[in-house]
Parts: structure tokens; sequence; C-alpha cells
């Protein structure tokens, strides 16, 4: 045994973390159903906890919930498959390209620093309510990241992995 209880002391290490987070996630969400439920904390648009759960369960039981999920996991999986391959496929392109990374960084690090949320407004009414909104949020939303860390690793690519490749009998496309 260590002197910090042995495998039961590193046991409830590991669960302590989570408990407590999900305490203080139980205890946020009864003081806000208090809050609430007694008229002092009065926002519209903010619903009671329990109405949440009710809310949940009824999605649950009529079968809209799994569908929902469905709906949303498949737009994030082919609105991050698009973005990766168009930012993986311009992220190479541009690193290596010194002139072309020069005149276009600036302009893709100013759009890095706005949230894809910010350009929702816009996009609805260019695109209107549809799938291909949700896919162009969330292929904007990944795009970005991808293309920059792309672009970077194609960057610092040395003459040291080219003879090594070289070495190796690389051909270009393999290389």
């Amino acid at each position: 045994m260590t002197s910090e209880g042995g495998r039961f002391g590193r046991f409830s290490a590991l669960l302590g973390a989570p408990l407590l987070g999900g305490g203080f996630l139980v205890a946020l969400c009864l003081v806000w159903q208090i809050l609430k439920a007694s008229g002092h904390l009065d926002f519209q648009y903010l619903p009671l906890p329990s109405d949440v759960l009710r809310a949940s369960d009824d999605l649950t039981r009529n079968g809209d919930l799994a569908g929902n999920f469905a709906h949303t996991a498949l737009v994030t999986v082919v609105g991050w498959v698009i973005a990766s391959i168009a930012g993986v496929v311009l992220g190479v392109c541009l690193g290596l390209n010194d002139d072309v990374w020069r005149y276009s960084m600036a302009s893709f690090e100013v759009l890095r620093a706005l949230p894809p949320i910010a350009f929702v407004p816009a996009i609805l009414l260019i695109a209107g309510f549809s799938s291909k909104t949700e896919l162009i949020i969330v292929g904007f939303g990944a795009f970005l990241p991808i293309l920059v860390y792309t672009i970077a690793g194609v960057r610092q690519v040395t003459v040291m992995h080219y003879q090594v490749a070289g070495t190796l009998h690389l051909t270009r496309r393999a290389i």
C-alpha cells in the first residue's frame, strides 16, 4: 500500500473530479429551478430545468429525439468531411506557394478571428432555412482551423525532410 491509500485512493481520485463536476451541475440546476420558480429569475426565454427534462422525455418517447439527433450527427459529419477535404487541399496548395500564402493569409486570419455563429444571419439570408445552411455553418467552422493547421504543417517541412524522402526513393506524389 502506498501512502495515498493504494488502489482505492487512485480510484477515488479518478472519480472525485467527475462526481464533483456532476454535483456542481446538479446544484446549479437546483438553484436555477428555485430562482426561476420563485420569480427571482425572470427571463422569458429561460425555461425551468424541470420543463427541459419533461420536454426531453416527451421527445424521447415519441421518437423525435433519435431522428433529430441522427440528422444533426449526419450534417456535422458531412460538413466536417467537406471542410476537411477543402481545407487540406487548399492548405497544401497555399503552404507550397510562398507568394500565394503571403498575400492570402491576412484574409484567412481576419476570418479566423470571427466566430462562425456571427455569419448565421447572412447565411440564412442567402441560403434560407435548409440543410444547406447547416452544412455551410458547420463547414465554415471546421474549414479555417483545418486550413491554417495544414498550411502550418506543410510550411514546416524542411529540406532535410526532402533529403530523407530522396534517400528512401519516394516519388514526388508519395512525398
